[in-house]
């Protein structure tokens, strides 16, 4: 469903993809003496794995064991991971000066490209892959699905600290009215035969949002929307409200006052989880694009090592400086 930072259907726009490196030599067989390094290419993949987890040739030379995730890391410090959510990974443009002081870890989830297409997504099934790629003590921040996603995976996980922007986990707000009338609107969306640009037209309207990609979509578009089209709904997600709360790892939730059913769900989220709540507008669903996130979340990040509890300006979801 929603999207990521360049491409979040969920606020409308239509998802723009971080560009896709040629494919390059295949990894070398096992038992060969060609050292290709840990930033060539993977048979499942058309874009350089780079993942400090060894996973095919750091050990053995064969094709990457984690064959539907695409990982790409940048930069030094302490991890952060940030999973995008529906209509494909742009990289996190917004949040790339973060790459001075963490290292970040930005995995494309899978069915979505550089990986292969899949028929069904399913986001019990992404959160073990998550589990797969993270480490004791990483910060994981996971916007719209990607939120979803995380939410299951840190009940599970020894993590710093946890970010979600906007997760469309609608099931824990079904009562809201806001909430039961997106639901009922976007659900004869999930399944569907419609047509990629057809089902993303219905998809945009529904969320009051313009269509604003050219027709016929571009290829690269086009694969992330027939992505999104096989997506489990996130609303039938069951939240592990128990186990999240009892982590010792404090909790960030964002929504970007655009849209009365998200703001039902961060609401439902910040009370249950014990969570810090901010709302930053300026992006509508396209949370790491708003100003002022970046920095909001770095604040967080700096506070979740240090250990330092959130005051009740930021637990009200405003800034220090709105005092």
């Amino acid at each position: 469903m929603p999207v990521e930072p360049a491409a979040q259907p969920m606020s409308a726009p239509a998802p723009t993809l971080a560009a896709v490196v040629p494919a390059r030599r295949a990894p070398a067989p096992a038992g060969s003496n060609d050292e290709r390094g840990a930033g060539s290419m993977c048979r499942e993949h058309n874009r350089v794995c780079n993942r400090e987890k060894a996973h095919g040739l750091a050990k053995s030379g064969l094709a990457c064991t984690l064959a539907p995730v695409h990982v790409e890391t940048v930069g030094s410090g302490p991890r952060v991971v940030l999973l995008h959510g529906s209509g494909g990974n742009s990289g996190w443009p917004a949040q790339r000066s973060l790459a001075d002081r963490y290292t970040l870890i930005m995995p494309t989830r899978s069915g979505y490209p550089p990986n292969r297409p899949l028929e069904n997504i399913d986001f019990e099934r992404q959160a073990e892959e998550l589990l797969e790629i993270l480490e004791p003590g990483d910060h994981l921040v996971g916007h719209s699905y990607g939120g979803v996603v995380s939410l299951l995976a840190a009940a599970s996980a020894e993590l710093h600290s946890l970010a979600v922007l906007e997760p469309p986990a609608f099931g824990v707000a079904g009562d809201e009215p806001a909430v039961a009338e997106l639901v009922s609107e976007l659900r004869p969306l999930w399944p569907t035969d419609l047509p990629p640009e057809e089902f993303l037209r219905r998809f945009v309207e529904t969320v009051g949002s313009e269509m604003n990609m050219p027709s016929p979509l571009p290829l690269e578009v086009e694969a992330s929307v027939r992505a999104m089209m096989v997506e489990r709904a996130p609303w039938e997600a069951e939240i592990p409200f128990d186990e999240l709360a009892a982590a010792p790892f404090p909790r960030l939730v964002v929504s970007g006052g655009h849209h009365a059913a998200f703001d039902a769900v961060c609401d439902v989220l910040e009370a249950h989880l014990d969570a810090e709540r901010a709302v930053l507008s300026g992006a509508g669903h396209s949370i790491p694009r708003a100003p002022g996130f970046t920095e909001r979340l770095e604040e967080f990040l700096r506070r979740a090592r240090s250990g330092v509890p959130a005051d009740a300006r930021h637990r009200a979801g405003r800034p220090p400086s709105a005092a």
